[in-house]
């Protein structure tokens, strides 16, 4: 059995100046919670964990998986005063943040997808869906801790398969969310991001394209740098690529 998510457990491992934190047994989407709770005039330093998502939901309009008893599923709200540039190493900074909370826990080393996905064993086991509401940021993060896949699925999906760890990683996750400010003046997640970065070198295509290219680096506002077949440089600030299959 998965550890129960419990209030005064996960305030526990946090540090004085703790967050407003809500835990619900079942809701829609966090994401879409910390948006009716905005709409109803609270406001920031909020964080809404679920039990389960009925309708978790990623980039693009993808869904996400979010079973009962088997996956981190949290959203953070925070008030912010970033410049248009920093706002898009947000997603950057949550899936470093991430990271560490996995290596911190867990002690296994996740690879990172541009520009919101961790990976572990070639599988995702996390995903990470930032929007923003007037002056209000709402990062959302799921995690599948033991989720067990089933059908196409189980093909692409993964979890870190460790028991007991769900207050303990919400408080570590917490903690490394709500040190934005700082680390947006620092910017050191992006030896991290890059690091970590299971795209650089390899080959690959851009959903919705044709072509192919290689990705040569991440850039300091987040975009994936590529060098297409013929030599040609671009940049990449937002959609969604995937590793060609090509030798």
């Amino acid at each position: 059995m998965n550890q129960e998510l419990n209030k005064e457990v996960i305030l526990s491992y946090l540090t004085e100046d703790a967050p407003f934190l809500t835990v619900l047994d079942t809701v829609d989407s966090t994401n879409t919670e910390a948006k009716r709770l905005l709409a109803q005039g609270l406001t920031s330093d909020r964080v809404i964990l679920a039990d389960c998502q009925t309708q978790g939901r990623g980039r693009l309009g993808k869904s996400f998986y979010s079973p009962k008893g088997s996956g981190l599923y949290m959203s953070l709200m925070m008030e912010h005063s970033l410049s248009v540039e920093e706002l898009s190493l947000v997603t950057p900074f949550a899936a470093v943040a991430a990271y560490d909370a996995i290596v911190a826990v867990c002690g296994v080393e996740p690879e990172i997808k541009w520009v919101n996905d961790l990976y572990l064993h070639g599988k995702k086991i996390c995903g990470i869906l930032t929007e923003l509401v007037e002056n209000t940021l709402i990062i959302g993060v799921g995690i599948n801790c033991t989720t067990v896949f089933d059908g196409e699925l189980s093909a692409i999906a993964g979890s870190l398969n460790a028991e007991g760890i769900r207050c303990r990683l919400a408080a570590e996750l917490v903690g490394r969310l709500r040190n934005l400010k700082q680390a947006m003046q620092e910017k050191t997640f992006l030896i991290t991001y890059r690091e970590r970065s299971m795209l650089i070198g390899k080959t690959v295509t851009i959903v919705g394209e044709d072509g192919c290219y290689t990705v040569t680096g991440i850039g300091d506002w987040g975009e994936l740098q590529l060098r297409s077949m013929n030599g040609n440089i671009r940049e990449l600030r937002c959609g969604e690529v995937s590793v060609a299959l090509i030798k």
